[in-house]
């Protein structure tokens, strides 16, 4: 994903320099990962199975739902935010 790329090279000189570790988490607004943030949700879901001892399927698809929703929540807000105040009377 070319934007996973740059937000990788526009940030590893400063990240390498302090010995900082960097995962781009790239999501677009219709829900589309990076490589690399899959591998991340794949890592955490792993992590989290072994903690909790529950099924690493079950993990990754519980943190795929809560980044479902945070999403569509923060768009549709973005979205509300944007109206003029004449149509907000119905919030």
């Amino acid at each position: 994903m070319l934007r996973e790329n740059a937000k990788n090279e526009k940030f590893r000189a400063d990240l390498d320099r302090h010995g900082i570790d960097f995962i781009p988490f790239v999501m677009s607004i219709y829900g589309g990962m990076g490589r690399k943030a899959h591998n991340l949700l794949h890592d955490f879901a792993t992590q989290i199975s072994r903690l909790n001892e529950t099924e690493a399927a079950a993990e990754l698809q519980r943190l795929y739902t809560c980044l479902s929703n945070t999403l569509q929540s923060r768009l549709a807000q973005g979205i509300l935010d944007r109206l003029p105040p004449e149509h907000q009377s119905f919030l």
